[in-house]
C-alpha cells in the first residue's frame, strides 16, 4: 500500500461491503429482488443536481486516507476537490493512536532498543495468523515496501512522530513496528491530520463539508467520470478526471455492522467517526465493483460494562465462558494483542468474562486507568493505594459512572476526547497538576468546540 492508499485504523474495522438483496414473491412465484443500492446510482441523482462543478481529481472523504490523496495529487500539479459528508473534516484520523512504520529510520532505532531484527515475513505472518489467513498477504507485502517512503512523506508534509517505533502500548503487539505521535496518545488529530489539512489548504485544495457524495457518474464505456453528491441546497455534479473513494468503510452504520460483520447490535457499541456509513461502498458496487471482504470486520478488543479500561478482559487472563457457561478458548489470547480477542469472541453466541476485584484492583494500580465497578471501592489494595495516591480518588470520585463513552458522538467529539485524555493524563498518571487544573484546562481548550 504506497501514500495514496494510506489507512488509518477504527473502533471496529471492516473492509467493502455485498449485497444482501431483499425478496419479495410476484403474483406468478417469481421473486422480486430489490435493488440493494438503490440511491446510490447516477440515475437517481442526474435529474437533481442544481450546480455542476469540474476537477481534475475528486476525492470522497476527508480522513487519513482522503487528506493525503489529496494533498499528493494537489502537489502534482491537479486541481483537486474533496467530499466530506460531515461538518468537520478528520474522520478516524482524528482518534488514531500510531502509524505503522517499517525500514523508516525510526523503526532501525525502535529494533535497535530491544536488540532485535524484524523482518517482512514477521509481519506478514502475524496478519495472516490474526485473521485466519483470509487477508491477502500480498497487500501487506505492498504496504511493507513503501512503509518507509510513506513515513517520510508524512514527515515532509508536517506529521511529528516520536523518536523511534515502539511495541503497540509498549507492549503489545509481535513487532516494534507502531511509531506513536509526538503529541500525544490518540493523538493523531494533533499530529497528523491537523498539518496535513494546513498542507491541503497551502496548496489549494477545495474542501467541501457537509457534502455527501452519493454516486458515480460514468461515461458510455463504463469509465467513471465524476462524482454526483447531495448537500442541504441540493445535489451537485462534478465532471472529474479521476475519482478517489476513501469514505472509511461501514463501522458507522450499524445495520451493515449487523449485516456483514455479524455482530449482535445490542451489545456492541460502536466507537467510530459519523461518516463511516458504507457510502463509498455501495457506490462502487452500483457500477460493478467487486465486493471483497464482507464479513472480515472485527471487534476491537472485548469492552466490559462498567470497567473503565478493556486492558483487564483483553489483556490478562480471567475466565471466559459462553451462554452454557462452557469455555472455549485460550484466555490469554490478547497478552500479545487485543484483536485476538475480538477474533475469539466472534465464534460464541454471547461471552461472559469472569473477573475478581483484586484483578480489576490490580490493572488500576497498575496502568492508572480509573475502576469504575462499584464493589472495588471495598477492595484492600485500592484502597490502600487511593491513601497513598489521593489524587487517583479525587479522579475516581469525579470520573466514575460517568459513562462518558455512552453519549452520543457529536461532531467535535473525536478532538474532545483528545483533550480530555491529555488532561486525565497529567492527572492521574503524571500527577502534575491538581483537579481543579485539569477541569480548567479542559474548559480553556476545549472552550471554541461548544
Amino acid at each position: 500500500m504506497n501514500r495514496r492508499a494510506f489507512t488509518a485504523g477504527a473502533a471496529i474495522c471492516a473492509l467493502g461491503a455485498g449485497a444482501i438483496a431483499s425478496q419479495a414473491i410476484a403474483e406468478d412465484g417469481s421473486p422480486i429482488v430489490a435493488d440493494p443500492w438503490a440511491g446510490f446510482r447516477a440515475s437517481d441523482w442526474a435529474g437533481k443536481v442544481t450546480q455542476t462543478q469540474k476537477a481534475d481529481f475528486v476525492v470522497v472523504g476527508s480522513g487519513a486516507s482522503g487528506i493525503v490523496a489529496a494533498i499528493e495529487a494537489a502537489q502534482a500539479g491537479k486541481s483537486v476537490i474533496v467530499l466530506e459528508s460531515q461538518e468537520n473534516m478528520g474522520g478516524n484520523g482524528m482518534i488514531t493512536d500510531c502509524c505503522f512504520s517499517f525500514g523508516s529510520p525510526e523503526m532501525e532505532a525502535g529494533c535497535a532498543a530491544y536488540g532485535i531484527t524484524v523482518h517482512p515475513s514477521d509481519i506478514v505472518r502475524s496478519e495472516v495468523e490474526l485473521y485466519d489467513y483470509t487477508v491477502n498477504p500480498q497487500l501487506w507485502l505492498d504496504t511493507i515496501s513503501h512503509s518507509a517512503d510513506n513515513t517520510k512523506w508524512l514527515e515532509d508534509n508536517g506529521v511529528e512522530f516520536a523518536e523511534k517505533t515502539d511495541y503497540y502500548g509498549g507492549g503489545l503487539g509481535k513487532t516494534p513496528t507502531a511509531l506513536m505521535w509526538k503529541a500525544s496518545y490518540f493523538g493523531g488529530g494533533e499530529s497528523m491530520m491537523k498539518p496535513l489539512f494546513a498542507k491541503a489548504e497551502e496548496l489549494g485544495v477545495e474542501v467541501k463539508t457537509s457534502t455527501r457524495a452519493r454516486a458515480l457518474a460514468t461515461d458510455d464505456s463504463g469509465k467513471v467520470c465524476g462524482v454526483y453528491a447531495e448537500t442541504a441546497e441540493g445535489a451537485i455534479e462534478i465532471e472529474a478526471t479521476a475519482v478517489i473513494l476513501a469514505g472509511g468503510g461501514w463501522a458507522a452504520n450499524a445495520d451493515m455492522v449487523a449485516e456483514y460483520g455479524g455482530y449482535d447490535m445490542s451489545i456492541t457499541k460502536i466507537d467510530c467517526a459519523p461518516g463511516c456509513q458504507g457510502d463509498t461502498l455501495k457506490m462502487a458496487a452500483a457500477i460493478g465493483a467487486r465486493q471483497d471482504a464482507v464479513a472480515r470486520g472485527y471487534m476491537f478488543g472485548n469492552l466490559v460494562e462498567g470497567l473503565s479500561s478493556y486492558t483487564l478482559p483483553s489483556y490478562h487472563a480471567a475466565m471466559w465462558v459462553n451462554e452454557k457457561g462452557e469455555r472455549f478458548c485460550n484466555e490469554d489470547c490478547g497478552e500479545v494483542c487485543h484483536d485476538y480477542t475480538g477474533t475469539a469472541v466472534r465464534a460464541q453466541k454471547r461471552v461472559y468474562i469472569i473477573m475478581s476485584d483484586d484483578m480489576v484492583a490490580a490493572e488500576a494500580i497498575g496502568s492508572g486507568y480509573l475502576p469504575t465497578t462499584k464493589t472495588v471501592e471495598n477492595n484492600e489494595a485500592m484502597a490502600k493505594f487511593w491513601e497513598e495516591n489521593p489524587l487517583f480518588k479525587v479522579a475516581y470520585d469525579q470520573l466514575a459512572w460517568g459513562h462518558c463513552e455512552e453519549t452520543p458522538m457529536f461532531l467535535d467529539r473525536t478532538e474532545f476526547k483528545t483533550n480530555v485524555s491529555n488532561v486525565t493524563s497529567q492527572l492521574i498518571q503524571e500527577r502534575n497538576i491538581t483537579p481543579e487544573q485539569a477541569i480548567e484546562q479542559i474548559k480553556s481548550i476545549s472552550a471554541h468546540l461548544f
